[in-house]
């Protein structure tokens, strides 16, 4: 409970309350025919950018992959049209940073649109804020708070009406 008054004498009470957000399918079992492009064990699924094959070589920590130092962008060994993507991401907490010093990543489709997974969050006191924004024109339209987030997308490769 939190009592003040105000400059004109108003007194108030409020109590706040921790609100924990999560998602159904953080953690759920990939569908059937489903390619996991990450489990958490190896980066099989991922190269180097580039035309050269030469494997990812971002670190393993907790279950998730991490950029490395000089370990470049990663792009997956197989290329996809239209597709369902389950993204699992969490950005690191920097509070002394600024700007896109802090938790900074995204994830490209066809090497062109992003959804920048980052800290968007305000130094004193709002807490850590995650934000999706898909680059390229969309405005981001979601802030979760979380350490850690879910973003569902579904992607369909742009279509020419001829």
């Amino acid at each position: 409970m939190i009592n003040g008054s105000s400059p004109r004498g108003n007194i108030a009470s409020f109590t706040l309350r921790r609100v924990q957000r999560t998602s159904p399918t953080l953690g759920a079992q990939p569908p059937a025919g489903a390619v996991v492009l990450f489990d958490g064990k190896d980066l099989s699924q991922w190269k180097v950018a580039g035309k050269e094959e030469r494997p990812a070589a971002w670190k393993l920590a907790d279950g998730a992959m991490e950029v490395a130092p000089n370990g470049g962008t990663i792009v997956t060994k197989k290329a996809f049209g239209d597709c369902d993507l389950h993204l699992e991401f969490r950005t690191p907490f920097m509070p002394t940073k600024r700007g896109q010093e802090r938790g900074n990543s995204g994830v490209y489709m066809q090497g062109r649109y992003e959804i920048q997974c980052w800290t968007a969050t305000a130094l004193a006191g709002e807490g850590q804020r995650m934000r999706r924004h898909l680059q390229g024109g969309t405005a981001a339209r979601e802030h979760v708070c979380a350490s850690g987030t879910v973003a569902d997308l579904r992607y369909q490769l742009p279509r020419a009406a001829l």
